[in-house]
């Protein structure tokens, strides 16, 4: 358990958050989600994926002029991995998983792209 962020666990997926962590949300914009107790089947499928792009997108390390550069490189590799389908018993590609999934996701502040407006 994370204590810096739960102080109790409780039934399911409620927590009772420590002060400083309900402040860190607050401040950031963004809803916390638990896992349930005991539960740890999903992440490993996360941390599959997030393996999956280190190996094969960050090694070697690529180099670019500019993070902008980066960026617009390993944009041009998604449709490629969009076509996909991450398992056997999924009808939908990721690419289609993903647009489903785009409608729940908070937007980010313009100030994480530096943008002052």
């Amino acid at each position: 358990m994370l204590t810096s962020a739960v102080r109790k666990v409780l039934q399911g997926r409620n927590r009772l958050e420590q002060v400083s962590f309900r402040t860190f949300r607050a401040y950031h914009s963004f809803t916390a989600r638990f896992t349930s107790p005991n539960t740890v089947n999903k992440k490993g499928s996360v941390e599959g994926l997030a393996g999956y792009a280190r190996r094969n997108y960050l090694v070697p390390v690529p180099e670019a002029a500019s993070i902008e550069e980066l960026n617009a490189r390993l944009l041009a590799q998604y449709p490629a991995y969009g076509s996909r389908h991450v398992l056997a018993d999924h009808e939908q590609s990721v690419a289609a998983l993903h647009e489903a999934e785009r409608e729940h996701l908070l937007a980010l502040p313009a100030a994480l792209f530096g943008n002052s407006k």
